[in-house]
C-alpha cells in the first residue's frame, strides 16, 4: 500500500524458474486518494513484463459507501458492542480532531470517539467523529481497512448518556485478485548516456590556461608599478 493513499492495495509477486537461478520480487499496487485512482505498475526487467493490478480487485476488497448494511447500536459510556467477531468498546471521547476528511469551520460543535476493536488477538483503535454544524448533526466515519470495518457514531443524547453508532463490514467473499499483464517491454533499469569527442579540446584547456597566465603576469606589472 503506498504512503499517502485513502485506500490502497499491494500484491507481492515473485517469478522464479524450475532451476532456481532465477528469484525476483515485484510488488504492484493500486490507490485511491480524493475519489482518484492511483496505479503504482511494477516490473521485472529481466523478464521484460510489467503487472499491474485490476481496479476490479480494489472493489473486490472495499465495499462502495452506498452498497455498505449498517447496523445500528446503542450504547451508554464504557459500552460494548458485539459484531461480527468483534468487539467495540467505547473508552471516551475528546476534542482533538485531527483527521483529513474533517475541516473544522467556526461555529462547529464536533466531539471524537475513540474506540477499542478487539478481533481474535488483535486490537486495534477507531475514532468516529460527530460534528453539528448550523443545527445540523453528521457523522465522519472511521475505517479500518485491515478487516474492513466501517464505525459510525449518529447520535448522542446527553442527558441519558446514551450514543448510537452504526457498524458495516466490507463484503469481502469475492477476494479474486485481478491482474494485468504486458510482455516485451522496454527496461527501465538502463540509463542511456551519450558522450561526445571533441578532438581540439586539449587546445582549448591549453588557450584557458594562457589566459590565465597572461591575466595574472599583467596583474603583478600593474602592481608594481603602484609600489614604484
Amino acid at each position: 500500500i503506498k504512503s499517502g493513499s485513502d485506500l490502497g492495495l499491494g500484491l507481492g509477486v515473485r517469478f522464479y524458474d524450475l532451476e532456481g537461478e532465477y528469484n525476483n520480487l515485484i510488488e504492484p499496487a493500486i490507490g485511491l486518494r480524493e475519489n482518484l485512482l492511483y496505479q503504482y505498475p511494477a516490473q521485472a526487467n529481466d523478464l521484460a513484463v510489467k503487472i499491474k493490478l485490476n481496479e476490479e480487485t480494489l472493489t473486490n476488497y472495499f465495499t462502495q459507501e452506498d452498497q455498505l448494511e449498517y447496523e445500528a447500536f446503542e450504547t451508554n459510556k464504557d459500552g460494548v458492542i458485539n459484531f461480527k467477531n468483534a468487539t467495540f468498546k467505547l473508552l471516551g471521547f475528546d476534542n482533538d480532531i485531527n483527521n483529513p476528511n474533517y475541516k473544522p469551520e467556526a461555529d462547529d460543535i464536533s466531539i471524537r470517539a475513540r474506540i477499542e476493536i478487539s478481533e481474535g488477538d488483535k486490537t486495534m483503535m477507531a475514532h468516529p467523529i460527530y460534528v453539528i454544524r448550523n443545527g445540523r448533526p453528521f457523522s465522519i466515519k472511521d475505517y479500518i481497512p485491515e478487516n474492513g470495518f466501517h464505525i459510525r457514531l449518529t447520535q448522542i443524547i446527553p442527558d441519558k448518556e446514551k450514543f448510537t453508532f452504526q457498524l458495516a463490514q466490507d463484503n469481502r467473499e469475492n477476494k479474486e485478485i485481478i491482474i494485468d499483464i504486458a510482455e516485451n517491454v522496454p527496461r527501465t533499469d538502463f540509463i542511456a548516456l551519450e558522450a561526445t569527442v571533441f578532438p581540439g579540446i586539449n587546445m582549448f584547456w591549453l588557450g584557458a590556461l594562457m589566459m590565465m597566465i597572461g591575466l595574472l603576469v599583467a596583474f603583478f606589472h600593474r602592481l608594481k608599478q603602484k609600489i614604484v
